[in-house]
């Protein structure tokens, strides 16, 4: 008996409260927009400046995605100056960022979402973990068709017959040989 409180009380604590969430941002100038999440959409909330303000609140603009149809977004935080987005789809969740200067107030749409969060004082110094750089160097990439043989000096024949032969040998059926 108590096992299966047990088991309902760690459901309850594993399932994720996105019921309702606020996100303020500042944008150009002296204008500031608030949006909130709630039911797995993002609606346009206020926007105010110092002299105007503009309540959406019971109109219910509900912002548009580039995002394929069967992708459901499970939560929405603010991160920096960027709103994070989890997003299902196909049974894999995945991560998208957009600014608030990419809505398009008139249309209620999001043009850009990136896969990148918001850049900071790292991002310039070439550690940014979100970009893979690649100096070229043999032996540098994880993928084997970024592997470069030109820059070993003795073995960059012997390797570039041996990767064509094996691209070849991809390329034929199996002869049982």
């Amino acid at each position: 008996m108590s096992l299966l409180i047990l088991k309902c009380k760690l459901k309850k604590i594993s399932i994720p409260d996105h019921k309702s969430s606020s996100l303020q941002f500042k944008l150009k100038g002296e204008h500031t927009i608030e949006f909130f999440f709630t039911n797995g959409a993002l609606y346009l909330k206020e926007i105010w400046s110092d002299k105007h303000r503009f309540t959406y609140d019971f109109m219910k603009y509900k912002l548009n995605f580039p995002l394929p149809a069967k992708a459901s977004i499970l939560s929405a935080t603010k991160v920096a100056n960027q709103v994070k987005l989890c997003i299902e789809q196909e049974g894999k969740t995945r991560v998208v960022y957009f600014s608030p200067h990419h809505v398009d107030m008139q249309k209620c749409n999001v043009k850009h979402l990136s896969h990148k969060p918001a850049q900071n004082f790292y991002s310039g110094t070439g550690a940014d973990p979100h970009e893979k750089v690649h100096s070229g160097q043999p032996f540098d990439s994880e993928k084997l068709g970024n592997f470069s043989e030109a820059n070993i000096p003795f073995v960059s024949s012997l390797l570039g017959q041996f990767r064509g032969e094996f691209e070849k040998s991809q390329k034929r059926p199996f002869r049982g040989r």
